[in-house]
């Protein structure tokens, strides 16, 4: 839409400089080639500062991608999906969850005085 705006603008100055080539131009049409011509550079700027914002946008989306492909990965990695106790191989999720509870409470369960003080 921008871009029909700058090509009908160019397309209106070529005209007026056609007429100029004939004959010399009116006040009338120079003061509006000049309008013209701030009319093109302005629309230029803002088409300009559309594509840096899309190309930004462009960007964050890839370095978005990157870092949930770097979270899942870790998630993946740091998986716990085995443990092994005594030599016996628990695999179940809930069955995991139930032994590091009972491991950490026994760990943490035993009376302040057993504890080391800080």
């Amino acid at each position: 839409m921008l871009e029909n705006k700058i090509k009908l603008t160019k397309s209106r100055i070529k005209t007026i400089e056609n007429g100029s080539e004939s004959r010399s131009l009116t006040d009338v049409k120079c003061v509006e080639s000049r309008c013209l011509n701030s009319k093109i550079r302005d629309l230029s700027r803002h088409h300009e500062s559309l594509l840096r914002k899309k190309a930004r946008n462009n960007l964050c989306k890839r370095n978005t991608r990157f870092f949930e492909l770097s979270a899942s990965l870790t998630n993946r990695r740091k998986f716990i999906d085995t443990v092994v106790i005594r030599e016996n191989v628990i695999s179940s999720p809930l069955d995991i969850k139930f032994q590091v509870e009972a491991f950490f409470s026994n760990l943490y369960g035993s009376n302040i005085i057993d504890r080391p003080y800080i």
